[in-house]
C-alpha cells in the first residue's frame, strides 16, 4: 500500500512526517509506532509503522534515525510511501528521510575556517 506523506522543518531544526490520511482519525488514543527514536504514533489497529514522526535536533540525530528506519524496514516492505513535493513515488520511509536530509541539511552554508601559516 502506498501513503502520502507531508512533512515539516523548521529553522529549530525539528522535523514532523506525518499521513494526513490519519488526521481525520485524530478521535481515539494512539500508541506508539514502531520507531523507538523521536516521538512517533499510529492509530491503534492500522498496522501501519506510524502516523506521525517528530523528531527534535533531526541533523544531529539523522544518523541514528536513520539506522532505526532501515533495521525495521524489512518487515514493513509493503507500506511505500510519496512526497510530492519532493518529486518521491513508492520509496520506503528511509528514502524519504535521506531526500529531506540531502536537500535539507546537506546543503546548508559551510563554514570556511582559514588558518594562516
Amino acid at each position: 500500500m502506498t501513503h502520502q506523506l507531508r512533512y515539516i522543518y523548521d529553522e529549530r531544526d525539528f522535523l514532523e512526517v506525518w499521513l494526513p490520511e490519519a488526521e481525520t482519525n485524530r478521535i481515539g488514543k494512539r500508541e506508539p509506532g514502531l520507531y523507538k527514536v523521536g516521538v512517533c504514533a499510529r492509530t491503534p489497529g492500522s498496522c501501519r509503522a506510524f502516523d506521525s514522526f517528530m523528531l527534535e535536533a533531526f541533523s544531529k540525530a539523522y544518523p541514528l534515525v536513520l539506522a532505526e528506519v532501515l533495521a525495521k524496514e524489512p518487515s514493513r516492505q509493503q507500506e511505500n510511501y510519496e512526497v510530492p513535493e519532493l518529486g518521491l513515488y513508492g520509496v520506503l520511509l528511509s528514502q524519504v528521510l535521506r531526500e529531506i536530509h540531502n536537500r535539507i541539511i546537506a546543503k546548508a552554508p559551510l563554514v570556511h575556517c582559514y588558518i594562516n601559516f
